[in-house]
């Protein structure tokens, strides 16, 4: 700041005095604010020292810029603070706790409305009577819901009525033409029935030998003096299936002979003690033998002649052969006292069975044992036991017989087989 001064007047200018006064002071006070003003500038001054120029400022960015970088790319590659893509695609798969909840929560909503809609559904339940019902019901259908015999025939054959039904329970008159008297027939609470059913094909136990079968009258007398008083105590029955034509086909004659000489092997028994149902209760059963006597004539002849032709002592075979019967067959899937005591031949021959052993189940083991019997008889190898088998399995053991000592005999109660 300049400051200019000017005299208007002389010195003789009478007020000189005045005027020098005013300005002196004035200019005072003016030299004091200059003196501010030029201190401040200073400080103005100063502080532009540390002012940064342009070049100086770019450096120091350009090197700010490097450290950010390298520190950025440092910390890129710490895998301690970081995750993959792949970690972060699996992490995002997986659920929150809240979310399983969630989805927890409503799975149970909508299977308990399931459930419930599905338990009121009666058309797929059974009430508690129903189920008390069904489970004192029969599994396979054999009677009526009275519980008598489920078909009854007054005419017309049983083969006929039979033949497609399977296994049922039934009752006919006299007047059906192939009236067996047989099966498990149930009348007017009557039970009947017989230990053996024999056909062409293969011969079947039903009821155990120890067992009574009701086959002969229980109140109505028995008209057979060595069977007296109930034949159903004291006899087995054995029941021949019969053809079409109302005849005893002879292969079902024969199985039943090779049954009866293994009967009668077994209890000790002669042939003359084979008798016909007629014999015991005078029915007329089995027909054909009742119209002509000579067929059980002729039937003794066999079972005398698959004995050896003598008659046969009082005792039993040898442990080993007990339930024998050469028109038995048995194969993969049978059980029972049968298929135990041929296990047990089949060891005492030498056909081990180590991991069953005669537990009476005809299995893969057993199945195994008999084709080794026949591959050694030259038969047949399929694994069933029947008639060819059983030759053969009786040429293997009498060989083995003759290399030792015969089994000490032991005696047995009398049951004579009745014929049916």
């Amino acid at each position: 700041m300049f400051f200019t001064f000017s005299n208007a007047k002389t010195l003789e200018d009478q007020n000189i005095v005045p005027v020098a006064e005013y300005y002196i002071d004035d200019f005072e006070s003016l030299r004091i604010e200059i003196s501010q003003t030029v201190e401040e500038l200073k400080a103005k001054f100063a502080d532009l020292e540390n002012i940064e120029t342009k070049d100086g400022a770019q450096e120091k960015a350009n090197r700010a810029e490097a450290n950010a970088k390298d520190y950025t790319a440092t910390h890129a590659k710490n895998k301690d603070v970081h995750i993959t893509a792949d970690e972060r695609k699996t992490w995002n798969s997986r659920e929150t706790t809240e979310g399983a909840q969630k989805k927890a929560n409503k799975a149970f909503s909508d299977a308990k409305s399931y459930t419930d809609d599905h338990a009121k559904n009666m058309d797929v339940h059974i009430s508690t009577d129903e189920l008390k019902k069904w489970n004192a019901a029969q599994l396979f259908k054999i009677t009526a819901d009275s519980g008598t015999q489920k078909i009854n025939l007054t005419s017309g054959t049983f083969y006929e009525a039979l033949k497609d039904v399977g296994t049922v329970s039934f009752y006919g008159t006299n007047a059906v033409t192939d009236s067996l008297s047989m099966a498990t027939c149930i009348a007017a609470e009557r039970y009947a029935s017989a230990h053996y059913f024999v056909d062409r094909k293969e011969v079947q136990l039903i009821i155990p030998e120890n067992e009574v079968a009701y086959h002969a009258h229980e109140n109505n007398g028995c008209y057979v003096s060595f069977l007296k008083p109930n034949a159903n105590k004291t006899a087995i029955g054995v029941e021949m299936c019969v053809e079409k034509n109302g005849k005893i086909h002879s292969e079902t004659v024969q199985n039943a002979a090779e049954l009866v000489a293994d009967l009668c092997k077994r209890y000790g028994l002669s042939t003359n003690k084979i008798v016909r149902h007629y014999d015991v209760t005078n029915k007329n059963c089995p027909a054909p033998w009742v119209s002509d006597s000579s067929q059980l004539t002729a039937f003794r002849k066999k079972v005398d002649s698959l004995l050896g032709n003598k008659t046969v002592s009082n005792t039993t075979a040898p442990t080993s052969q007990s339930s024998k019967s050469t028109g038995t067959i048995l194969k993969k899937g049978s059980s029972g006292s049968k298929v135990k005591a041929l296990q047990k031949r089949l060891i005492s021959a030498g056909f081990s069975l180590p991991k069953y052993g005669a537990d009476g189940s005809y299995g893969n083991e057993t199945v195994q044992a008999i084709k080794a019997l026949q591959k050694k008889s030259g038969i047949t190898a399929d694994g069933i036991y029947g008639p060819a088998t059983e030759k053969a399995f009786a040429v293997i053991e009498a060989k083995k017989k003759n290399h030792h000592q015969a089994a000490k005999n032991h005696s047995t109660r009398c049951r004579p087989a009745s014929i049916r």
